[in-house]
């Protein structure tokens, strides 16, 4: 099937796609965990998808747990906390990374695969581990993707949860408790789904007084 025709316009596409691809990849350092993370956020962007499940697959399984060392733990009582650390997943980055496998499992049309990380997703969100939290964003985009995926039942559960943020983010649980009633009169989505990020993350600065380093 790879050697079927296709239109030149959509060939060129896809040659672009890949030279974007084997950019990115040639930046990917596992052993920078920081980079690797957002390496695999800019592959996703750029169509990546198999780049994605790749390294986010190795990402979600190595960059999950802390890993304890008698000398870097005597060591960093004369350094600020973390510094010899590597760095472990937040709960709020292992659900986005999850979320981010599904979707490159449904852009390369394996349904079933989206499903089953979509599925842990869930897990990732309820997991008690060391630092656990339930983020909201992750809850929107398991719930557009469980009825991307032709799944109302699934998709209800998430705007359910959402439909609880109401201190906080009003016009989003305000949209999820439309969306409930819509699923249980039958309605399904007239569209594709869009997510639009708007604002801008606050800036961090991060200061060190002792060391004289910004």
């Amino acid at each position: 099937m790879g050697c079927q025709h296709q239109p030149h316009a959509e060939h060129s596409v896809h040659l672009n796609v890949t030279v974007d691809c084997e950019e990115i990849r040639s930046h990917i350092d596992v052993a920078d965990r920081i980079g690797t993370l957002r390496n695999i956020t800019h592959a996703f962007n750029q169509g990546c998808y198999d780049m994605v499940l790749d390294y986010g697959s190795r990402a979600q399984t190595d960059y999950r747990y802390k890993q304890f060392s008698v000398l870097r733990e005597t060591s960093s009582i004369f350094l600020p906390d973390g510094m010899l650390t590597e760095y472990v997943l937040e709960s709020y980055e292992r659900g986005f990374l999850t979320f981010l496998l599904s979707a490159s499992h449904y852009q390369l049309n394996n349904p079933e695969g989206s499903r089953v990380e979509l599925r842990r997703l869930d897990h990732e969100i309820i997991t008690p581990l060391y630092n656990y939290g339930e983020d909201p964003i992750n809850i929107l985009l398991g719930a557009v993707m469980w009825e991307t995926l032709d799944e109302p039942d699934e998709s209800r559960v998430d705007w359910n949860r959402l439909s609880t943020q109401h201190e906080r983010h009003a016009p989003v649980a305000k949209f999820a408790s439309n969306r409930m009633h819509a699923i249980d009169a039958g309605k399904g989505a007239t569209g594709p789904w869009s997510i639009h990020a708007v604002g801008r993350f606050p800036g961090g600065y991060w200061d060190l007084p002792f060391t004289g380093s910004t």
